[in-house]
């Protein structure tokens, strides 16, 4: 993951981190180490808080521990010193007051605003829009090949993510899965299982969340991109494979002392943060394409003088990226745009709404040159106003202008 990646507005990316960092937290607090408990409300926190799609994921380590405690405390021999010992510890109030700061502007927000986000998400689920349209679960169980080392598997996802893997690297992310279940949940004792059997529940159980989220999620392009997250669930679960293959030999102990881990720690960081600085952009880097898109556009409309113009992004990028930074940079010449696609209930930007205005002076149209079924709506009289290479060579944005009827539209044309 390039540094690139973490810029975006409406990210996903920016949540990675905290993603692999929850689930590393999770493990330890399940160990029953409570000064990992602040570091892990922050980072479950900032993950729910990065995107819906995150929260099944964040969810299900919330459960994962609630029931991981109630065990303990069932099979504790005094509950009520188990009890007392757990509401006496510091590190338990730091994360409490900690959760209450950062939950603080979520809970500002649902008083605040009518309709609020919790509203809007109950009048949409009410709705049952979006239920024919869903990837189901024989179809996001085939992208376990995330967690292949295999053509098809890791690197070979482009950027909508959940373009299914090979044959080949499926059922390899299955065999994966499979031998974690087992290790995770079997009966039985054999060597180093102690050690490696909490990583393995942690890693299957956000493997199954990421596998029903892929599975309510919309068929693409509507919403892969916000299945990121699935990249730091498959770096845990190599590294609940890596734990559970050197706990099952004497010489490797799994309490190692802090400082060597530490030491270990720091190199590792200090290693990623050089590669991440130096790597190479991604496959996909439009920022720069969607700025000059915005320039081709100012340049052949001009003075927007309080006219409208209707922004339609035809496409993955062109909807989510090259639409909203043209509507920007219009809007910044004076120009009203409108570009969103409509909300089937009332909200404070009804007025990007692309049917916002019944009567726009000016209409662009943007069009990605990989998803040429799109073409067929550019009308007969769009006149194009230029091209901009994105991503893999050749691959091409084109921008359309459909002139109006008013007369603001001839007078300005």
């Amino acid at each position: 993951m390039s540094t690139q990646l973490l810029y975006r507005p409406l990210n996903p990316f920016f949540g990675m981190l905290p993603v692999l960092l929850s689930l590393v937290t999770t493990w330890a607090v399940v160990q029953g180490h409570r000064r990992a408990w602040p570091m892990w409300v922050a980072a479950t926190s900032v993950a729910a808080q990065a995107n819906l799609a995150f929260v099944p994921l964040v969810a299900s380590m919330v459960v994962f521990i609630l029931i991981t405690w109630l065990v303990g405390l069932l099979r504790a021999t005094s509950k009520r010193t188990h009890l007392r010992d757990a509401l006496r510890a510091r590190s338990i109030w730091i994360a409490a007051g900690l959760g209450c700061l950062l939950w603080l502007p979520v809970i500002v927000e649902l008083i605040r605003n009518n309709p609020n986000n919790v509203q809007q998400l109950v009048a949409w689920v009410q709705s049952g829009a979006g239920t024919n349209t869903r990837t189901g679960l024989r179809e996001a169980i085939r992208h376990v090949a995330i967690l292949a080392p295999a053509p098809g598997g890791f690197r070979g996802y482009s950027f909508d993510f959940l373009t299914a893997g090979s044959p080949l690297a499926r059922a390899i992310g299955g065999l994966v899965l499979l031998a974690l279940t087992f290790v995770a949940f079997a009966p039985g004792k054999f060597p180093g299982r102690h050690a490696a059997r909490i990583p393995a529940q942690i890693a299957v159980v956000a493997n199954i969340a990421l596998v029903a989220t892929a599975a309510l999620m919309p068929r693409y392009p509507n919403a892969p991109y916000w299945l990121a997250h699935w990249i730091p669930v498959a770096t845990f679960t190599w590294s609940a494979v890596a734990m559970g293959g050197a706990a099952r030999w004497e010489r490797i102990s799994p309490a190692l002392p802090s400082w060597p881990v530490a030491r270990i720690g720091l190199g590792v960081a200090a290693v990623s943060v050089v590669l991440q600085t130096a790597g190479a952009r991604p496959a996909l880097e439009n920022g720069s394409s969607n700025t000059t898109a915005a320039a081709i556009a100012v340049d052949n409309l001009g003075d927007g003088r309080g006219r409208s113009v209707r922004i339609h992004g035809l496409g993955f990028v062109p909807l989510l990226g090259t639409a909203p930074a043209v509507a920007f940079e219009l809007q910044r010449n004076g120009w009203e745009p409108h570009y969103l696609l409509p909300w089937p209930f009332p909200e404070d930007a009804e007025h990007l709404w692309l049917d916002s205005d019944p009567a726009p002076t000016e209409k662009i149209i943007i069009v990605d040159s990989s998803e040429p079924d799109f073409n067929d709506g550019i009308p007969t009289n769009a006149q194009m106003m230029g091209r901009v290479e994105i991503g893999e060579k050749g691959r091409m944005l084109t921008l359309y202008r459909v002139p109006g009827s008013s007369p603001e539209a001839k007078e300005g044309s």
